[in-house]
């Protein structure tokens, strides 16, 4: 018998040194190209920061096509730039103003990047730049009223050979859906307080009320007044013949041209001559020339906190119908942080706001009634400051709006839409359910009863009274002096300082100057300023517009909190309309 040979004795597993020396480079070259790419993305993003020279005799060009928010959407980043804001534009021009390094400014102007009250600003510091000494020009290709009147601000304006100005006048648009809603089947019910608080007429009528028609008419004539007034000096023309001119295009640049109205007709290339080929600076690389920051040691700065957008609880967002929402509690924590930052000296409150619900407006006057209990505290109003935008400003010590700043707009409205009979077409039942009381008198389902109006009626008359009271204290008024120019009533700003309502005209930068003066800051220097809130970063911002939570039907509702809340019976302090002028 035989026996099978031995089976060889397995092979033991060989060192592992160097496979472990394999993996362990793996690891460092991977490492190594890691640290390179941040290195490169390091490297290349102080390229792009990096502060850029201002060759002497250098012009500022600050154009127009795109928009200069009331605060910025997002931090500003190498690869996705935000600004600058409005605030950040107009001390870059203010600065540049006063640079010796700058001979002059030329403005390109298109699009809706500001509104009257930020043009007419931006025409206050051009004028600046002329007192100066140095030259400030204009380029337009089709102007609009607002864009003219800008223009305007220019020793010479440039139009394009086939461009036109569009000068119309001044008119004020407003929707209405009553009749719309009845064939759908949709009940819009709305009380407000004031004759002027017409605010609901949108969804309760089929046309202007007497009321709202003529206070839109007095609006729009002080409008005209402000812009005729300043094309009437600017262009050398008298009064008369300047409305008439304003009130009779379009024009054709030939036409144009022979009226005075603009000085040559110039392509792009040949704008050129005109600027006597000096080097050109565009206004975010003279932004990172100057590196405005927080800036400012202790006691040194004004901290500009916005409210920017409608009023409503909560934190600050986007809404879908009326665009940016000043959120109570993000607005109040930015007070609260500027009452409690020691290098704060001063704090202004920029409103751009056109209301919202009144509790909100409330937060933040509060809040920022303790901070002007520490320190300077003075509003500023953009190109509108209205009804809870004006309620937030009470707590403030002086008032400054700009001429074309809609203000004022004191009353209250609340209500809500009943979709019961529209479900009902369609073949869509809805039934409620309660328990103890008169829970459901807010629901969608049914329309409000005449006891439910009453209670409505009251819980406004509440809010309209505390809001007298609170502008009363605030402008040493009895709360009849108030009411007999509240009751919804809307102002310009100028009409506002006639009313009381407001102690003068100007613009931002006339509020941090006062604010710094009342601070006791030196007025030879230009105080540095912070502005608040504090943007999101560009990935925070992005991730909120992207990922809100909750499926599409979350990111919906987050994206009309304002219709949202007017529907639901909250007490709203909200300017009548949205102003669009041409």
């Amino acid at each position: 018998m035989s026996t099978a040979p031995p089976l060889p004795a397995p092979e033991l597993p060989g060192p592992r040194g160097p496979k472990r020396r394999g993996c362990l480079l793996t690891a460092l070259f991977a490492g190594a190209v890691l640290a390179a790419l941040l290195v490169l993305v390091v490297g290349l993003a102080a390229l792009l920061t990096q502060a850029p020279p201002v060759p002497e005799g250098s012009i500022l060009v600050v154009g127009t096509e795109r928009p200069f928010p009331e605060a910025l959407p997002y931090a500003p980043m190498p690869f996705a730039d935000a600004g600058p804001s409005f605030g950040e534009m107009v001390r870059l021009v203010a600065g540049a103003a006063d640079d010796s390094r700058i001979s002059g400014l030329h403005l390109r102007i298109g699009g809706a990047g500001l509104g009257f009250a930020g043009a007419r600003e931006l025409r206050e510091l051009a004028a600046r730049f002329r007192e100066n000494g140095k030259r400030v020009t204009a380029a337009v290709e089709r102007a609009g009223l607002l864009d003219y009147y800008l223009a305007t601000a220019a020793d010479r304006i440039h139009l394009h050979p086939r461009g036109e100005l569009g000068l119309f006048g001044v008119s004020f648009e407003t929707m209405f859906f009553a009749d719309l809603f009845e064939e759908l089947g949709i009940e819009a019910q709305f009380e407000a307080i004031g004759p002027w608080k017409t605010a609901p007429e949108t969804y309760t009528r089929s046309g202007m009320s007497e009321a709202q028609r003529n206070q839109l008419t007095a609006i729009a004539a002080g409008y005209r007044a402000e812009v005729t007034e300043a094309v009437a000096e600017a262009r050398g023309l008298d009064g008369a013949e300047a409305a008439g001119i304003l009130a009779d295009g379009p024009y054709t640049a030939d036409h144009a041209l022979a009226l005075g109205l603009v000085d040559v007709l110039t392509y792009r290339d040949e704008l050129e001559d005109d600027l006597l080929g000096s080097p050109r600076l565009d206004l975010r690389d003279y932004a990172r020339s100057r590196r405005f920051g927080p800036g400012g040691g202790v006691g040194d700065v004004v901290a500009v906190v916005h409210v920017d957008g409608a009023i409503l609880p909560g934190a600050s967002l986007e809404d879908l119908v009326l665009g940016k929402v000043a959120g109570a509690a993000t607005v109040a924590d930015a007070l609260v942080e500027a009452r409690d930052d020691p290098a704060v000296a001063a704090i202004v409150m920029r409103v751009s706001s056109p209301g919202g619900v009144d509790t909100a407006a409330d937060t933040i006057w509060r809040a920022a009634a303790l901070a002007g209990e520490q320190k300077p505290l003075v509003a500023s109003f953009g190109d509108t400051a209205a009804s809870g935008g004006y309620w937030v400003a009470t707590a403030a010590s002086h008032i400054v709006a700009d001429p074309f700043s809609l203000t004022g707009s004191i009353g209250v409205f609340a209500g809500k839409f009943s979709v019961g009979r529209m479900l009902g077409k369609i073949g869509v039942g809805m039934e409620v359910v309660s328990s103890g009381g008169n829970p459901d008198w807010l629901s969608p389902a049914r329309p409000l009863d005449e006891e439910d109006l009453s209670r409505l009626r009251q819980t406004i008359r509440e809010t309209y009274e505390v809001f007298l009271d609170r502008v009363a204290d605030a402008r040493g008024m009895t709360p009849a002096e108030v009411e007999a120019i509240a009751g919804g009533r809307v102002f310009t700003g100028r009409q506002a300082v006639e009313a009381g309502l407001v102690d003068d005209l100007g613009g931002l930068l006339d509020a941090v100057r006062l604010a710094a003066t009342e601070a006791g800051l030196p007025d030879d220097v230009p105080p540095a300023v912070r502005f608040l809130p504090h943007p999101p970063t560009f990935l925070e911002a992005l991730e909120a517009r992207l990922l809100p939570g909750g499926g599409l039907r979350e990111a919906a509702r987050r994206q009309i909190p304002l219709l949202r809340t007017m529907g639901s019976g909250a007490r709203m302090a909200l300017l009548p309309f949205q102003p669009a002028i041409r």
